[in-house]
């Protein structure tokens, strides 16, 4: 039966299994539907922004046209304006030479007298008709360019009307379009929540395939689990029967059931003796021969582990107590000497300052060796404030009275300083060079400088000189006997 559920389950979950691979390809076309709408609605989305692209520019000359149009209209007007002034030129010319023909008439028994003015006047009517020649000439110039700005304005009234007819056409498409685009988006929903569907049923069908797996394996393991205590148990009826017949020499197998004998115990106490039984065995577990050889073995491990447990305790205590012992006595010292300096640093600073206060204190008095050490220095004439906020030269004039003072505490036979004058000023150094004088008598000073007064206080003199270009000569002049070697310092 159980074989016969773990084929009907397998079929089922091959038959969900399809199911889900369907669903799955399913989701993989429903994946590629919405990337080609979002492509054709990105399309869409630039042909739209193209289009109203188009459409301003459109615009745009549309009202660089109505400029130039109403421009060539005013020129039209005024050119008609003008038209009429050279007919009225024109009108008066003629009316000029008709009364100058009958003047001619009238005067021609004057002919003789008046010769003279008859060539004026000829000349001024020739004057006159090549004036009129030039206007007609200048009425036919300005009739043709009115001829040919009436056409232009006719050629840019169709072209304008052209144009309103492409925006209108553009509008419409771009109306289209965002209706086609609004039709698409409501498509691409409309996939989205088919596919937000699709995936819920796929985690439905999901969730049903892994119930219709765990009973599988539920089922499987129980089958194993019958089928390995079937197996226990034909293996413990089989060393029973081999143990009785060994021990007994009885075979269960061909016993019957009135040999078998009875007692008065239930089944159920039976099987209950059985267990309490095998259970106080179990318990007992096997004979260990060599258990009292490992007992007395694992107590001289703890005699041992114990004995070097209160060394380590002893030495601990030890060691404890002489870490303790030398940080008092490490503290001790710290705080004499460090007192010690404090005193020296102050007279130090009054010296190099010619008055003033400064001091040098704990952050953490309750912990001085792992503490931190703070300068405060207040020069003359300024209030107590930290070091950092001293000038160059005043921090630079601390610190000496500070290397001072920690020389005096803990002096030694020699001391090297290198460029410490180079930030003072010559009364800062000559009390720089008072303090100096009075250590010379214990220790021995090595002084790297390019003062002048710091090099006059020496006792020897020590240099590089280059009298030829690229050979180096040390030069040393000792001031105390004015004995100076060979060579002569640049």
């Amino acid at each position: 039966q159980l074989g016969t559920e773990i084929q009907e389950l397998t079929a089922q979950v091959q038959q969900h299994e399809a199911a889900g691979n369907a669903v799955r390809r399913e989701l993989g076309e429903l994946g590629v539907l919405i990337a080609r709408q979002s492509t054709e609605l990105d399309n869409l989305v630039q042909t739209s922004e193209s289009l109203a692209a188009q459409r301003d520019e459109l615009c745009g000359r549309r009202d660089a046209l109505e400029e130039q149009r109403k421009e060539a209209v005013a020129r039209a007007d005024t050119m008609a304006s003008d038209d009429e002034v050279m007919q009225h030129e024109i009108a008066e010319a003629q009316e000029t030479a008709s009364r100058a023909r009958q003047a001619l008439s009238v005067c021609a028994n004057e002919l003789a007298d008046l010769r003279v003015r008859q060539a004026g006047i000829a000349q001024r009517i020739q004057e006159i008709d090549r004036d009129l020649e030039r206007e007609e000439a200048r009425r036919h110039e300005a009739l043709e360019e009115a001829k040919r700005r009436r056409e232009a304005i006719t050629s840019q009234h169709k072209e304008r009307t052209q144009l309103e007819e492409s925006i209108r056409l553009h509008l419409e498409r771009a109306q289209a379009l965002s209706e086609n685009k609004e039709q698409a988006r409501g498509k691409v929903i409309e996939a989205e929540n088919q596919r937000q569907q699709l995936l819920e049923d796929s985690e439905t069908v999901e969730k049903d395939l892994r119930e219709v797996r765990e009973k599988a394996r539920a089922a499987q393991a129980r089958l194993h689990e019958a089928e390995l205590a079937l197996s226990q148990r034909e293996e413990r009826v089989g060393f029973f029967q081999e143990r009785i017949l060994d021990e007994y020499n009885v075979a269960l197998a061909s016993l019957r059931e009135e040999e078998v004998g009875t007692d008065d115990y239930t089944p159920e106490e039976r099987d209950k003796l059985v267990s309490d039984v095998r259970a106080r065995l179990q318990r007992m577990g096997e004979v260990n021969l060599m258990a009292i050889e490992e007992f007395e073995a694992l107590e001289k491990r703890e005699a041992f582990l114990t004995g070097q447990l209160d060394d380590l305790q002893r030495a601990r205590e030890t060691l404890l107590g002489v870490i303790a012992r030398s940080d008092k006595k490490i503290r001790a010292m710290f705080m004499e000497t460090f007192e010690a300096i404090g005193n020296h640093f102050r007279n130090y600073f009054r010296t190099m300052f010619s008055g003033g206060q400064a001091r040098i204190y704990l952050l953490d008095e309750d912990d001085p060796l792992e503490s931190g050490i703070e300068i405060e220095a207040r020069p003359p004439g300024k209030k107590l404030q930290s070091i950092s906020l001293l000038s160059g030269g005043e921090q630079a004039m601390t610190a000496l009275a500070l290397l001072f003072s920690i020389f005096r505490a803990k002096p030694s036979p020699f001391c090297v300083l290198d460029e410490v004058d180079a930030p003072l000023d010559d009364a800062n150094i000559g009390r720089f060079l008072k303090i100096l004088e009075d250590f010379t008598n214990e220790s021995q000073f090595v002084v790297i400088t390019h003062n002048k007064q710091t090099m006059a206080h020496g006792d020897a003199l020590y240099g590089v000189t280059m009298q030829e270009r690229g050979i180096s000569q040390l030069v040393s002049v000792r001031i105390s006997d004015k004995e100076q070697p060979a060579g002569s310092a640049a």
